[in-house]
């Protein structure tokens, strides 16, 4: 085995960036300065230098008999096998949607007793009703009461809310039927 200067057995990669972080952790190698180090340990030894071969024996191709047919050239080109070839993408299965049901025209309304009725009895009095009150009969923050009117009862009910600010500066909320 050589030494670091020697070079006689080949480092791998991990290797040398292992030796080289011993050396200066703080500044990592660049491709650069990688390549160098790698093209300085792969270079051919010099005469007086040992360097010790495996010896293989190789065995040579046997010749081809009249019953075997001759062995394909490693440039022709093969034929791909029936797996490699890609399949025709299926599409999934999507969920099936069921058809719309049919529902009756009549007008929603609000369920005896609920805070909906409840607000809604507010609002249908002669001048509506202020925010406050809404507040104080359903113990809504102000962003819920605002919220209810809007989708509840603009939207969901399909009813028109009329906002007016009154002469003390507050809104009023009213229903027209």
């Amino acid at each position: 085995m050589g030494g670091r200067d020697g070079c006689a057995a080949p480092e791998s990669v991990h290797q040398q960036r292992v030796r080289t972080a011993r050396l200066r952790p703080r500044q990592p190698l660049s491709l650069r300065q990688l390549c160098r180090q790698i093209e300085s340990c792969n270079t051919a030894p010099e005469p007086g230098d040992e360097v010790p071969v495996a010896e293989t024996p190789v065995a040579a191709e046997p010749e081809p008999t009249p019953e075997q047919p001759a062995t394909v050239a490693a440039d022709t080109q093969q034929t791909p096998d029936a797996a490699t070839q890609e399949a025709p993408a299926k599409k999934k299965a999507g969920r099936v949607k069921k058809a719309p049901v049919a529902k009756e025209a009549s007008p929603k309304t609000a369920r005896a007793g609920s805070k909906t009725e409840t607000v809604l009895a507010l609002m249908k009095q002669p001048g509506g009703t202020t925010l406050k009150a809404i507040m104080e009969v359903t113990r809504w923050q102000a962003h819920s009461v605002r919220g209810f009117i809007s989708g509840t009862l603009g939207k969901k009910m399909g009813l028109t809310v009329v906002s007016a600010k009154g002469d003390n500066g507050e809104r009023s909320y009213s229903i027209t039927s």
